[in-house]
């Protein structure tokens, strides 16, 4: 293997590793318990994307309770299929 390919194969394996943990953990995630109901309540309450992996610097906190569950879906489905493009492109290396 090129010293190029063996690049960007180890490269790959780190992008598959992060997004597997990723998909694994998003889809553990449960809806909350609520002591009130409410209509629009999806019981998903928190979602925030941060600039920093310790959730430094700048971050967009969604503190509702309505509509980040269909959010987190549209998050699920865009890393299973970057997921599926990083494990064609380490295949074809």
């Amino acid at each position: 293997m090129k010293t190029e390919n063996l690049v960007k194969a180890n490269e790959l394996m780190e992008l598959i590793k992060v997004t597997e943990k990723a998909l694994n953990e998003l889809k553990e995630l449960k809806p909350e318990e609520r002591k009130q109901e409410k209509i629009y309540d999806d019981k998903m309450y928190w979602l925030a994307i941060a600039e920093h992996k310790d959730c430094s610097g700048i971050k967009a906190e969604l503190c509702r309770y309505c509509g980040n569950a269909a959010l987190l879906k549209v998050i699920v489905n865009e890393l299973q299929r970057q997921l599926d493009n990083f494990k064609e492109d380490f295949e074809m290396l």
